[in-house]
């Protein structure tokens, strides 16, 4: 909460609040706030506590955020911590705060203070406070056309956002707001021709109440995207064509709206253009971007589909030149320790225990402590999470991208986390790999497997349905001698039978009913997403799958190989090592659970 204070008019004008004000560089509340601030420390040292009631209550005015575009809640603290703090918050004045506020209204003169105590007011209470809004506005636009003419016009743009935000919450019909609309056409009659600026902004503010006369406006908007696109800053340029594009749309002139739309989707491929003819070790890859957000912007518009596909073609031979353009970042680890005590759990044991231990050197990663290293690395490195990240394949394609940890909704932030966890779970499993593969040749070197071996491990599984033990237990007897192509080819399939007959015998229905009475059996993708799997293998486990099988953020191998996306050496990767391992585990961990079991049972067993 604001302390309390207690002053009258007669000690706001015996106090030095407008000398403060004279003092500060730039006239706006940002600047009032230290200044006022620091007044009020001086006065507490000093003791005299009437002035420093006057300049604390002033600071906390001049303290809160402006935010515009909220009409409603136009006011937040300037700054939040981690820990709950926080600076001045509207909420923290109290009725006598505003009370005192009211009583000193009159004497302020200075506008930019005298459209925030106003707005104060009539944002804490609308009751009773009508005139406090009507002078507000007054303030806010006589502020707002002083800061138009200087390099702070962005600020100004903000004053007028307010006032005519403000205006609209009085009534539209309400002379407030025509003087208001009448001001805003008044200043950009006055500066246009010209290329000032804060004109897009104010013809904006008009748009967004369909004020204003719809075909100037839109011939003012194609000015300014003209001459932006002459200069070659595309993202104005493409602001503005949006503009003209919706201004004609309020005249009902279709042609002239898809014009403008047309015109500035290909702003994306000016700029994708420009951008090849100015070297920056990714050129390729940014002018594939552009290009992208060219063809998704004439998505939009109807009759473009040529154009679109010679746009999509262009960008997939960049995409192709641009994989030359990404460098390699590698970090050296000392996997010794690891591999070494890897093999040593497996040496001079029969086959039938050798591959239950290879089955437990490790263990699925624990998404509760992966999602606490994705939020302190997000922590520790914000940059590298606020922005997103494209997931590029060998041949350039955009296959993924992960949003931003920092904004959106709860949802898109939680999508955002889970894809980084998959990131970073897909290096630790290729560093896991690199044991369970030394640990397999090593098997290899004291065994000499065969179907038969393997055929024991698949037999009455609970994992394997019935008529499926041989394609198991080939695919693991392959993986073992280290053909995994001919492993996870017969594996990976069957992964997705194994779970609808898992659910089957749980009474899970897997399949839907289409319209045309076709049922169709759900896929990988849809059976992973099911509460019952989790239920069955529990979190961990189920994310590794996920992560492996059908995530884009992690090996997505399912899907590849569907597809036919896989090429030889990707089956020779440690990546296909890790998942023949996974579904090994998987068919191994029941019977290791229930030899366990047994074994307990027998050392419980009384000796005769």
């Amino acid at each position: 909460m604001l302390e309390e204070v207690n002053f009258t008019r007669d000690d706001l004008a015996s106090s030095r609040w407008r000398e403060i004000i004279a003092s500060c560089d730039k006239k706006t509340c940002d600047r009032f706030s230290r200044a006022f601030y620091e007044a009020a420390r001086r006065e507490k040292e000093t003791g005299d506590n009437t002035h420093y009631s006057v300049y604390l209550l002033l600071h906390a005015v001049s303290d809160l955020w402006l935010r515009p575009e909220d009409k409603s809640m136009p006011f937040a603290p300037i700054w939040q911590g981690a820990d709950g703090s926080r600076s001045v918050d509207i909420s923290d004045f109290s009725e006598s705060h505003i009370n005192i506020l009211k009583g000193i209204f009159t004497e302020i003169d200075e506008p930019e203070l005298r459209a925030r105590i106003g707005d104060v007011i009539w944002t804490y209470q609308h009751t009773g406070n009508f005139p406090f809004a009507e002078a507000s506005i007054d303030a806010y636009m006589q502020v707002g056309e002083e800061l138009l003419g200087t390099d702070d016009y962005d600020h100004g743009i903000e004053r007028c956002t307010r006032a005519i935000h403000l205006a609209a919450s009085l009534g539209k019909n309400s002379r407030k707001f025509s003087e208001v609309v009448v001001k805003i056409e008044a200043l950009i009659e006055q500066n246009y021709p010209a290329f000032q600026p804060f004109i897009g902004g104010l013809l904006e503010l008009l748009y967004d109440y369909r004020q204003g006369t719809p075909d100037k406006n839109a011939l003012i908007a194609e000015s300014f995207a003209e001459h932006y696109q002459q200069r070659g800053e595309w993202h104005f340029a493409r602001e503005h064509w949006n503009a003209a594009a919706r201004w004609h749309r309020l005249s009902n002139h279709s042609e002239a709206e898809q014009g403008c739309l047309l015109r500035e989707a290909e702003c994306y491929v000016s700029e994708s253009e420009h951008s090849l003819k100015h070297s920056t070790g990714m050129q390729h890859s940014i002018a594939a971007r552009h290009l992208q957000s060219a063809i998704e912007a004439l998505r939009r518009i109807p009759g473009t589909d040529i154009r679109r596909e010679e746009l999509y073609r262009r960008m997939l031979e960049l995409q192709a030149n641009s994989r030359d353009e990404l460098g390699r970042i590698s970090q050296e680890v000392d996997l010794t320790p690891m591999v070494e005590q890897a093999i040593l759990s497996v040496q001079g044991k029969s086959l039938h225990d050798a591959i239950f231990s290879l089955c437990m050197i490790c263990s699925s990663l624990n998404v509760k402590n992966l999602r606490k290293m994705v939020d302190k690395m997000a922590m520790e490195a914000p940059l590298q999470f606020w922005i997103s990240m494209n997931i590029i394949n060998d041949k350039g394609k955009i296959v993924g991208r992960r949003n931003s940890l920092f904004s959106g909704t709860p949802e898109e932030i939680e999508a955002a986390r889970q894809a980084e966890m998959q990131r970073l779970a897909h290096y630790e499993q290729n560093a896991l790999a690199v044991a369970i593969n030394a640990t397999r040749l090593q098997i290899l070197q004291e065994q000499t497997p065969e179907i038969r071996d393997l055929l024991e491990l698949t037999s009455n599984n609970p994992f394997i349905p019935p008529g499926r033990e041989l394609i198991f237990a080939r695919g693991y007897l392959a993986g073992l001698q280290g053909d995994y192509l001919e492993s996870l080819s017969l594996l990976v399939p069957q992964v997705e039978n194994s779970l609808r007959y898992l659910l089957n015998r749980q009474g899970v229905v897997t399949s839907s009913l289409s319209s045309e009475g076709i049922q169709e059996e759900f896929d990988l993708n849809v059976l992973l997403e099911m509460p019952e799997v989790k239920e069955i293998f529990g979190e961990d486990l189920l994310f590794d799958l996920k992560c492996n099988l059908t995530s884009r953020f992690g090996s997505n191998f399912r899907n590849l190989i569907a597809h036919g996306l896989l090429d030889h050496q990707d089956f020779y990767s440690y990546t296909a090592v890790y998942i023949w391992w996974l579904l090994l585990r998987i068919c191994c961990l029941p019977l290791i659970i229930a030899q366990h079991l047994e074994d307990k049972k027998d050392a419980a067993t009384p000796i005769e």
